[in-house]
């Protein structure tokens, strides 16, 4: 019947609807027939299939008029307009119909795009920067059940910042000895990337220019300690310098043998310096009996006792008789290229 209505000849019509009155009798819509279209005057798209659907606008929840205009028409364009879009975004409704080319719901892409816009401003790196947000647990939380495991890579344990970001890696020394309580000590020395995140998140300092693997060296012991009392704030944990008897503990091992082959100090052969020119990466080398890399050589490390300040284990510019377990020198508060730090943390 509609495309009856459609014709252009009104001689046509007229045959037309004379023959639908024999087969039809007085049908409704063989009446209608006779009646204005009053819907095509107006455009809409239902037999002609040239006029612009535009329903989708009216009836944004209903996901269906789009499509099934359009599909009476043949040829009709379900163009989506500015309503279609924010109304279906806005309310979580069904997409219109010109928009999705169905009634389905809204597509995946525009939670999805969601999700990743809100992971974007939530990241580790802003959070990093800003210093807000929720402190996560860590993988590995530190405890003294983890005492003298250090070699074990199951056993390195770190503390996480507020905000996001993590504190450096962590290894628990047991009680022995003079030392009546196990603590974790630095895995490894204090790197540049430690201490350049400290300087980022406070803006207290200017981050180390050389690779962040690399010992962070020329602070004061003022930085040092300030250094250790950020780490306390954004870690809930108690982050200190070692005392000079937990330093001798803890590299000594119980008794356990240095690897002197990987010790970065002076060494000579034929005049010529084979080891000892530069720092090395802060895990270079081999680890001691509790997981502890270069404790000997590479960068001498600060130590308190009794009110005094030693470098102890010596440095890569020393020759090799110097750095040992009793290496230990006076030093006073003034950085220097060779002195660096390894921090203590202490346990529940």
């Amino acid at each position: 019947m509609a495309r009856i209505r459609s014709l252009n000849d009104t001689a046509a019509v007229k045959r037309l609807t004379a023959f639908a009155h024999q087969v039809f009798g007085e049908q409704a819509a063989v009446k209608n027939l006779s009646q204005p279209a009053a819907a095509a005057d107006h455009g809409t798209a239902i037999g002609g299939g040239t006029a612009e659907s535009t329903s989708g606008a009216a009836t944004p929840g209903d996901g269906t008029t789009g499509a099934n205009t359009s599909a009476a028409g043949g040829s009709a364009n379900a163009t989506p307009t500015a309503a279609n879009t924010v109304t279906g975004e806005s309310s979580g409704a069904s997409s219109p119909a010109a928009a999705t080319g169905a009634g389905s719901a809204a597509p995946r892409s525009t939670q999805g795009t969601a999700r990743v816009a809100m992971a974007k401003s939530n990241s580790t790196a802003a959070a990093d920067q800003a210093g807000a947000g929720p402190r996560l647990p860590p993988d590995i939380p530190c405890s003294d059940r983890l005492a003298g495991y250090g070699r074990r890579k199951q056993a390195v344990c770190y503390d996480t910042f507020d905000g996001g970001g993590r504190g450096p890696d962590l290894v628990v020394v047991p009680a022995g000895g003079a030392v009546a309580k196990a603590f974790a000590v630095g895995r490894t020395e204090i790197s540049n990337a430690d201490y350049a995140a400290y300087c980022s998140r406070t803006s207290k300092c200017t981050a180390p220019t050389a690779g962040g693997e690399y010992p962070v060296t020329g602070l004061s012991l003022d930085d040092a300690r300030a250094y250790v009392t950020w780490l306390s704030q954004v870690t809930g944990a108690p982050y200190r310098l070692p005392t000079d008897a937990e330093w001798t503990y803890a590299v000594t091992a119980q008794g356990g043998n240095t690897d002197v082959s990987s010790v970065n100090c002076v060494v000579e052969i034929g005049g010529k310096k084979v080891r000892g020119v530069a720092l090395e990466p802060v895990q270079s080398g081999s680890s001691n009996g509790w997981g502890l890399y270069n404790a000997l050589g590479n960068a001498q490390e600060w130590v308190l006792a009794s009110g005094n300040t030693l470098a102890r284990g010596g440095a890569f510019s020393d020759n090799m008789s110097a750095c040992t377990l009793d290496s230990r020198r006076p030093h006073g508060n003034a950085g220097d290229p060779v002195t660096g730090l390894r921090v203590v943390r202490d346990l529940p």
